[in-house]
């Protein structure tokens, strides 16, 4: 209902206090399983562009652009539903690189 009132439902974890993992990917995957109809788009969009806007970073944060900023991660592919989008949510390989600013700081 949040969703078609046009609530921007962001999706994130906070501590270890309050959740038993701060793994975003498992709280996506928990998401879909509670809520299936939610598409898996909607999904990665809670957990990406949902909280760049809700900070005042849409187009900055959160999406991958000439004007966003370098934070990414490398992830194993392995097909794990009809799409790509299905599939990342999926993932439960630990990430091959991670990227902030531009700059490499993890390789697996």
């Amino acid at each position: 209902r949040f969703l078609e009132k046009g609530v921007n439902l962001c999706l994130g974890t906070d501590s270890l206090a309050s959740n038993w993992s701060l793994d975003l990917f498992a709280e996506m995957r928990h998401l879909r399983a509670i809520h299936p109809a939610l598409s898996a788009e909607s999904v990665l969009g809670m957990a990406t562009l949902a909280p760049a806007k809700a900070i005042g970073h849409e187009g900055r944060l959160g999406e991958i652009a000439s004007v966003s900023q370098a934070d990414l991660i490398a992830l194993p592919f392995e097909k794990q539903g009809d799409d790509l989008i299905t599939s990342v949510i999926e993932m439960v390989a630990p990430p091959h690189w991670i990227m902030v600013n531009g700059q490499v700081v993890h390789e697996a």
